[in-house]
């Protein structure tokens, strides 16, 4: 987590590889959340998705990762910021017959940073 002033104003930034593992992630959620920082913007690999909608095909996922993450931007006080290009941000590389992709990438910022 980095910490900075720009012009007399604080915010934090904080880059994630979240692990592929559930209980993990979740502790990661929960050490985020603790912090309490209203100026936060949160930027990398989170590796879960927020819903059906950010898999292109596959195996269908459990629901309760997507919804715990969900639960974690809205109890650290984030908005998932939309992003522009590609719909998704990994795949298998497969083949067409054995492709998958997700959109894991993303940047999660609250109010108080994008009003900086």
């Amino acid at each position: 987590m980095v910490h900075t002033q720009v012009q007399g104003r604080s915010w934090h930034l904080g880059l994630v590889h979240a692990c592929t593992a559930y209980i993990p992630r979740r502790e990661l959620w929960n050490d985020i959340t603790s912090l309490h920082l209203d100026d936060l913007c949160i930027i990398g690999d989170f590796n879960v998705v927020l819903g059906s909608h950010e898999r292109s095909r596959g195996a269908t996922r459990q629901i309760c990762p997507s919804e715990e993450f969900m639960e974690f931007i809205d109890d650290a006080h984030l908005l998932d910021i939309e992003s522009s290009g590609f719909q998704f941000t990994w795949s298998t590389r497969r083949s067409s017959s054995g492709y998958i992709a997700a959109k894991l990438d993303r940047v999660l910022a609250s109010q108080a940073f994008l009003d900086l």
